[in-house]
């Protein structure tokens, strides 16, 4: 139903209007409860068989904390960012997805895939208001603040096939989220994050970053890591190579971090170090592995053990070691991480 304009496409593939409509619930236990509540209406199409776009012209998002718990609370007096994490978010806005993938018809072969992703937020609502934070004029649609920010990410990536057992394969994510008017953040569900089982896997997840900065609880068991970024460059190569039709091994290395667009002003809980700056590419995260898959046709289980090779915080003075091989780290996953 498209009263705008005319998809191209042929017919074998019949564009589609799309109303989704979804709930979510997080229980962290022993901290809090998020409950998401979204909704979505817009069209999905393809052109042919490797394109894909996805239109959403109206897209909402609220997210609410219930059962935050008293330990919780007492963390977010020692860390006081911890507090963005319960934080009502009101997201209203529009997104767009492009990707692009013409390994479809051969999963295990030589080429190029890509996703790429628009997402705009508070716009309209923020030019009606003239909502400007940083001018102590924040608005409310229904009693809670809206998310303005202007969202975009890309995924590239590109496998080479030496014959039917080894394959290369490379990804580069790069992701920046600019806040403005009614946010001078991006809201925590749309942030980026670094670190973890799909990510830079010598490091916990959300563990990384925002650029140079390291908690001083980071090595404590009352650590969280929630570390959150506007800004995100990632890179990832791994080689993979099969022993036989089920067990396959893999030699990896990952680097990346994420940043914050504005600089940080707290007082209170102060972190030098995690505004993105033009020598972000010294700021980077980097990890090295190896990896065991067993392919059970109708899943993968993969067991990746990573160590640091280099450590950003350590360029702020943080006492330390870049290569650690006395803590790996154990990833635990379903499927290949890219």
């Amino acid at each position: 139903v498209v009263p705008f304009f005319k998809f191209n496409t042929t017919s074998a593939y019949v564009p589609k209007s799309k109303i989704d409509l979804s709930y979510e619930l997080l229980n962290r236990r022993k901290l809090y409860t998020l409950n998401s509540f979204k909704a979505e209406l817009g069209y999905v199409w393809k052109p042919n068989l490797f394109k894909e776009h996805s239109l959403n012209l109206f897209s909402v998002d609220i997210v609410q904390a219930l059962n935050v718990t008293k330990l919780y609370l007492d963390s977010i007096k020692k860390i006081p960012i911890l507090q963005h994490v319960i934080d009502t978010q009101f997201i209203l806005g529009s997104n767009y997805i492009f990707t692009f993938n013409p390994l479809v018809n051969d999963a295990k072969g030589t080429g190029w895939f890509f996703n790429g992703l628009a997402d705009l937020s508070g716009n309209i609502a923020g030019a009606v208001t003239g909502a400007n934070v940083k001018k102590g004029e924040a608005k409310r649609i229904f009693g809670v603040p809206f998310s303005q920010y202007i969202k975009g990410q890309a995924d590239l990536r590109y496998y080479y096939a030496f014959n039917k057992n080894a394959r290369l394969a490379n990804r580069i994510i790069a992701g920046i989220g600019i806040p403005y008017g009614n946010s001078t953040q991006l809201p925590y569900i749309k942030q980026f994050f670094s670190g973890g089982t799909n990510s830079i896997r010598a490091f916990r997840s959300r563990s990384v970053g925002p650029g140079t900065f390291r908690d001083p609880n980071a090595d404590s068991a009352a650590f969280y890591p929630d570390q959150a970024g506007d800004v995100k460059f990632e890179l990832n190569t791994e080689l993979r190579y099969k022993i036989n039709n089920i067990i396959e091994t893999a030699f990896f290395i990952d680097a990346g971090n994420v940043w914050l667009f504005n600089k940080d002003t707290s007082t209170s809980y102060p972190r030098p170090g995690v505004q993105f700056t033009k020598n972000f590419y010294k700021e980077l995260a980097v990890g090295a592995g190896i990896g065991l898959r067993l392919d059970l046709t109708i899943l993968l289980l993969r067991l990746d053990v990573a160590v640091p090779v280099r450590k950003p915080w350590l360029k702020a003075g943080i006492p330390g070691k870049n290569f650690d091989l006395s803590n790996p780290v154990f990833n635990l996953g379903i499927g290949y991480p890219f």
